[in-house]
C-alpha cells in the first residue's frame, strides 16, 4: 500500500468515524478546522499502525511521509486549478479545511507514538518533504500560467456529483 494512498483513505473513513456529518450547514470555521485535523490526526494514526504492522518498515507512512505527499499534492491540484480558472497566483485556505502548512505541523503530535531516536527524522523528513512540493510548484508554475496565457481553462462539469453523494 502506498503511504499516500493509506493516509487518504484513512483520513476520508476517519470523518465517518468520527461521525463528522458534511450535510451539517453554518458551522463556524473553527469547527470546520476541528474535523480537518481529527480526520488528518486518525489519518496518520492508521497509517502509522500499519507501517508497524508491515514486515518491512514504510518509513513514509510511519514518519508521515504519505500525509504530507497526499496535503500538498492537493493544494498542488487546487492551486493550478486557480491559475487556470482565473490566473490567480496566490491560495488561501477555505473555510472548510486549514492551510497545509497548519495541517503538516499539526500532524507532528502524534510522532510520540515514535521511538525517540526517529521523531526528530520524522520532522525532518516531513519538512523535506514539504518543502520539496514548494519547489515543485516553483517548477510548475510557469507553465501554468503559459497555459493561462493560450486559453487553457479547465472544463464546468455539469456532472461533478451524479451521484448526490459529495459534499458542497
Amino acid at each position: 500500500v502506498d503511504a499516500h494512498d493509506l493516509f487518504a483513505v484513512a483520513h476520508e473513513y476517519g470523518h465517518h468515524a468520527l461521525n463528522h456529518d458534511t450535510q451539517q450547514t453554518g458551522e463556524d470555521r473553527a469547527s470546520n478546522f476541528r474535523k480537518e485535523f481529527d480526520a488528518d490526526y486518525f489519518g496518520q494514526f492508521i497509517s502509522q499502525a500499519v507501517a508497524r504492522s508491515l514486515l518491512q518498515s514504510n518509513r513514509f507512512a510511519r514518519f508521515g511521509g504519505g500525509a504530507v505527499i497526499s496535503l500538498c499534492a492537493n493544494e498542488i491540484l487546487m492551486r493550478a486549478k486557480s491559475v487556470l480558472s482565473n490566473g490567480l497566483v496566490s491560495y488561501s485556505a477555505s473555510d472548510s479545511h486549514p492551510s497545509t502548512a497548519n495541517r503538516v505541523r499539526a500532524l507532528s503530535r502524534l510522532y510520540f507514538y515514535l521511538p525517540a531516536e526517529y521523531q526528530i527524522q520524522a520532522g525532518m523528513f516531513r519538512l523535506s518533504l514539504f518543502r520539496l512540493f514548494g519547489l515543485i510548484w516553483a517548477i510548475v508554475l510557469p507553465g501554468l500560467l503559459e497555459c493561462r496565457a493560450r486559453g487553457l481553462q479547465p472544463v464546468a462539469r455539469r456532472d461533478r456529483d451524479a451521484g448526490g453523494w459529495l459534499p458542497g
